[in-house]
């Protein structure tokens, strides 16, 4: 980066939000790690908004994603959508962020509600949501015995590499991770089983499966182990169409 994302951010929420009551500014790795491509996230607070969003921005090469909230949205987004995800990210941004906007009264108010956000944890999976997940992963495994071809196990190990982990982030009341942000979460979890982890999946898209399954085990057997044999689910009554009156 040619500059300091931070006075980058704040450059950008006092141009383009100057009603802002609060900021802050969180970047997706550690300083010494960054790339041209590393994005920094910003959560703006404003007193009112008539919709909240997100906004994808390229600021003196540096990227930025730009989530725009007022009290009440932001309340709804971490306390109701997000704790029903597992996402954490936006209560992240503003729990550990550096605040943008000095004097603001209303920072230290945020960054305590977002910190009780992230102590209290996701929502429960409910016994269906496990069962559900259960299924999908043994799905997936039964792909990986016998795939039709690279091109396939390359998709079933993707698609299980992120599945497995917030199973298994989830099935242990932790928030869970997508993408670049599963070894961490692992590491913060159970470091030995995310350094098993690492090199069972570096194996696997390498070509050797062989203890893909142990790992997968591990992972579901607490919960009741693989599920596919007499695995049902039920279509929810509201999608039932009532028939149109001639």
């Amino acid at each position: 980066m040619t500059r300091d994302p931070v006075v980058a951010a704040r450059n950008i929420v006092k141009e383009r939000f100057p009603g802002a009551v609060c900021a802050f500014a969180r970047s997706d790795c550690p300083k010494h790690e960054e790339t041209p491509y590393s994005v920094l996230s910003i959560v703006v607070i404003m007193t009112r908004v008539q919709t909240a969003f997100r906004e994808s921005l390229r600021v003196d090469q540096i990227s930025m994603e730009v989530f725009v909230h007022d009290p009440e949205s932001w309340d709804y987004l971490c306390l109701k959508k997000d704790r029903a995800k597992g996402d954490p990210s936006v209560a992240q941004i503003v729990a550990q962020g550096e605040p943008l906007l000095q004097g603001s009264a209303m920072a230290g108010e945020m960054q305590q509600r977002a910190k009780a956000v992230l102590a209290a944890g996701p929502e429960p999976l409910t016994a269906e949501q496990v069962q559900e997940r259960r299924y999908q992963i043994s799905v997936l495994m039964n792909e990986l015995r016998a795939p039709h071809g690279h091109g396939e196990a390359m998709g079933s190990l993707s698609v299980l590499h992120e599945t497995l982990a917030d199973f298994y982030l989830r099935g242990r009341g932790l928030w869970s991770a997508r993408g670049a942000n599963i070894p961490q979460a692992l590491k913060e979890a159970d470091a030995d089983f995310a350094t098993r982890w690492r090199r069972v999946f570096t194996s696997a898209f390498m070509g050797d499966r062989s203890n893909l399954m142990r790992l997968v085990d591990e992972v579901l057997e607490p919960h009741g182990g693989f599920l596919f044999d007499g695995h049902v689910r039920h279509v929810p009554d509201g999608w039932k169409q009532q028939p149109v009156a001639g």
